[in-house]
């Protein structure tokens, strides 16, 4: 098995920011893009089409952009509700991310935006910008957006900001059955230091595995053994989850500790 998590601050001096970066496959506990294949601890998978396997919510994955995607934008990576691009269900895919501010004074959210097909982005409810759902040069079933320059997302309305945490929201839609994927670069700021850096904003952390069936026992995963699903997997503090159909499991909003993960079927 893999598990991943995401460490945690304990100075609260350090705790507060002018910026806060919201890229997708950003990992703000060492400041740089996390390596293809990681699960990003900051963007999570809260909706997704019926038909689409996958406990939710769970951290969405860092994938590897099709050859013809433009990106990844500036110290961002592409996302995808699975292990890669390639996605031949249709409908909508949530992702969400959560930041926290101490006074919305001169609050603003500034993001741009690459996707494959294409989405709809809400702060806290509201409504703040989407792309384009038919673009002049899109032919179904070809791809639709990601020959087209970033989506430029802002807003500067203090009333569509919260104290305390905000939540940035943004559904995909898989059109045409060929691939999804989503890809942000941009960043909230605020009056003074008055937002909360992510370690700080949310000290729960997430914690993920992969269960499959170790054919020759030496704990490394070959080609040829296969990925165990509906194992139930249980943490040490009463928390349970199942292997999905890829054989994962996820547990979100851990709070910080040590834990013993055991499996039972």
């Amino acid at each position: 098995q893999q598990v991943t998590g995401i460490n945690f601050g304990n100075n609260a001096d350090s705790c507060s920011t002018d910026t806060l970066l919201i890229n997708t496959g950003y990992n703000h506990a060492v400041s740089n893009v996390y390596a293809i294949g990681s699960l990003d601890a900051y963007w999570t998978v809260v909706g997704q089409p019926t038909g689409f396997g996958g406990g939710l919510p769970r951290p969405a994955n860092v994938i590897s952009p099709l050859s013809g995607w433009d990106g990844p934008l500036a110290n961002s990576r592409w996302l995808g509700a699975h292990l890669g691009a390639a996605n031949t269900i249709n409908g909508v895919y949530t992702f969400e991310y959560k930041f926290c501010v101490g006074d919305t004074t001169g609050a603003r959210l500034y993001m741009q935006m690459l996707v494959d097909d294409d989405a709809v982005v809400y702060l806290n409810g509201h409504l703040i910008g989407q792309t384009p759902t038919n673009p002049s040069n899109c032919t179904p079933p070809n791809h639709c957006n990601f020959l087209l320059p970033a989506t430029t997302i802002s807003t500067t309305n203090a009333a569509f900001f919260v104290l305390g945490t905000n939540t940035l929201r943004v559904e995909v839609t898989n059109r045409w059955g060929v691939a999804m994927g989503l890809n942000i670069s941009g960043y909230v700021t605020a009056q003074g230091i008055s937002i909360t850096r992510q370690i700080c904003c949310d000290r729960t952390g997430d914690l993920g595995g992969f269960k499959w069936n170790d054919l020759n026992g030496d704990g490394i995963r070959q080609t040829n053994e296969p990925e165990l699903a509906n194992w139930p997997i249980q943490l040490s503090n009463g928390m349970t989850d199942t292997t999905d159909q890829f054989g994962y499991y996820f547990f979100t909003s851990v709070p910080p500790g040590s834990y013993t993960v055991t499996e039972t079927h």
